[in-house]
Order: C-alpha cells, then sequence, then structure tokens
C-alpha cells in the first residue's frame, strides 16, 4: 500500500522513466533535482533522443527501400532501365586492392560496418578493364554505401574510400545461381546490348551491389544452391 507521497513518486518515477531516464537517474532527480540540473540533463536526453530518432528515421528509410527492391524482384531481372544514380562510397583498402586477402578483408570489414550504417557488399569494375581477360583479377571489392547514409566517416591513413557520383546511368539487376562461372562483361550482357541499341556509351566505372543471397548455406557444399542478387548502375552518356 503507497501512501500519498510515495505514490506521487512513483508516478514521477514512471514519467522520468518514459522521456528515456534510467531507474536511478530518475529517482537521481526526484531526491536531487532541481530546475537547471533537469534542464541540463534534459538537453543532454535531447541530444541523445534525436541521435536514436535520426537513426529509427534511416532504418525506416532503408527498410522501405529493402522491401521496394525485393517485392517481384524475378520481373526485374535482365531489364535494364535508365535512372539517375545516387551517389555512393566504395570503400576499399589500398594494398588489399588487387590481392583478395581473406582475413585482413574480414577484418577490415567488420571495422567498417561498425562504423557506418547500412554497409553492402559490392565491387566497381574499371570501365578500361571491362571486356578483357583480366576483368575478375581487376574487379574491386568491398562495401558500398550510399552517401546520404553517410554521417561521420573516419578512415585511417591506410584506407581509402572510391566515390562513384551520383549520375545517369543504366540500372539493372541480375541474378547468379551456384558458383559465378562467367566473367562480368557476359554478366552485363542484356545491359551492354541496350547501350549498343539505344547509341549510348559508357561513361565511367561500373558499380555492383548487392541486394540479397537465397540459400547462402555455411559451408562450401551448402554455398552451390545459393542464388545472389546483385544489381549495378553503368554511367552512360
Amino acid at each position: 500500500v503507497f501512501d500519498a507521497l510515495s505514490f506521487k513518486r512513483l508516478v514521477n518515477l514512471k514519467y522520468y522513466q518514459s522521456m528515456g531516464f534510467t531507474v536511478r537517474e530518475s529517482a537521481d532527480i526526484i531526491k536531487n533535482g532541481t530546475s537547471k540540473t533537469m534542464v541540463d540533463k534534459l538537453k543532454q536526453k535531447w541530444s541523445e533522443v534525436e541521435k536514436i530518432a535520426d537513426w529509427y528515421k534511416l532504418l525506416l528509410e532503408e527498410m522501405r527501400e529493402q522491401i521496394s527492391e525485393l517485392e517481384n524482384i524475378e520481373s526485374k531481372l535482365y531489364r535494364p532501365t535508365i535512372v539517375w544514380s545516387p551517389s555512393f562510397f566504395l570503400l576499399v583498402s589500398q594494398e588489399e586492392r588487387n590481392v583478395r586477402l581473406e582475413e585482413m578483408i574480414v577484418r577490415k570489414e567488420q571495422e567498417w560496418m561498425r562504423k557506418m550504417p547500412f554497409v553492402r557488399q559490392g565491387c566497381l569494375i574499371e570501365k578500361d578493364h571491362l571486356e578483357s581477360e583480366e576483368a575478375e583479377k581487376n574487379r574491386i571489392s568491398g562495401l558500398v554505401v550510399e552517401e546520404t547514409r553517410l554521417r561521420d566517416i573516419r578512415l585511417s591513413m591506410d584506407e581509402t574510400a572510391r566515390f562513384f557520383p551520383s549520375r545517369l546511368c543504366i540500372h539493372f539487376y541480375t541474378k547468379i545461381e551456384g558458383k559465378p562461372t562467367f566473367s562480368n562483361y557476359q554478366r552485363l550482357k542484356v545491359a551492354m546490348g541496350y547501350i549498343s541499341d539505344h547509341n549510348f556509351s559508357i561513361d565511367g566505372d561500373i558499380l555492383g551491389r548487392l541486394v540479397f543471397v537465397e540459400k547462402e548455406g555455411c559451408c562450401e557444399a551448402e554455398s552451390e544452391d545459393r542464388i545472389v542478387y546483385y544489381e549495378y548502375f553503368i554511367p552512360i552518356r
């Protein structure tokens, strides 16, 4: 049974908890708080809540984009469209550019993923190497992040971010079943035909981004059945 004073304290405790304060913080406010300290605490909490709110706004945007992307994705495959692409950063390490050092890459990617939200696996296919036999070796792999998603990038000196500016592009979805057995050019053959038919020309390096992986499996044998959906942005003029 609560007396009147205890009941008021309980109501106040619940009130401050509803604003995000912990039980201990709420109790301290009730016991020792002044109007000045309350203003200071509320301003601090305001800042914390704003950051969380911004995060959830970005999360909702990302969810909407993912839903839109995955709905009826099969009907979008191999159907090039002309879009004004967003700006991207492809995050790669300089020493990893031409050599796939798996353990190092995993460590770097984990570090980047801790720093930045909404990263996806991706690649950059250099225009000059697109049709060459060395195309796969010159395929730059890394993590792709939309510029609008970035808030605070802090990269050490041994890392670099390749910028893919917003521009007119052919946007193209493709699907790879099992282990990839064909080159970048073969993978993009339909899009290349579209570019040729419309008298466009490729105006820069091509950006690829992972959309979704089905049946990825946890070992080499299981990955034989996997299906990988990728999207590509091919700059044109």
